[in-house]
């Protein structure tokens, strides 16, 4: 087995989509594009994780929390896992 964990790229933002659009959840291409500009611009991370090629999760760090207790101490916070 191939686990990989990289960056998000352009080319996940449908899979992604889609493999949530299976599951009965409405996460549209339009959130993991948004996700990906603010990657670009330093806001948050987006980790993707594949296992033999094929979507397996990701994980988002927003490195300055919106939560005013994670704000104030500057903890980043992981905000889908």
């Amino acid at each position: 087995m191939s686990l990989i964990i990289r960056p998000i790229q352009e080319s996940d933002c449908q899979e992604i989509s889609d493999a949530f659009g299976v599951q009965g959840w409405d996460k549209p291409v339009s959130l993991y594009q948004s996700y990906l500009k603010f990657q670009e611009e330093g806001v948050m991370d987006i980790l993707v994780a594949t296992l033999d090629g094929q979507f397996a999760g990701y994980l988002t760090i927003m490195w300055e929390s919106h939560y005013p207790p994670f704000r104030e101490e500057k903890i980043p916070e992981i905000v889908d896992f």
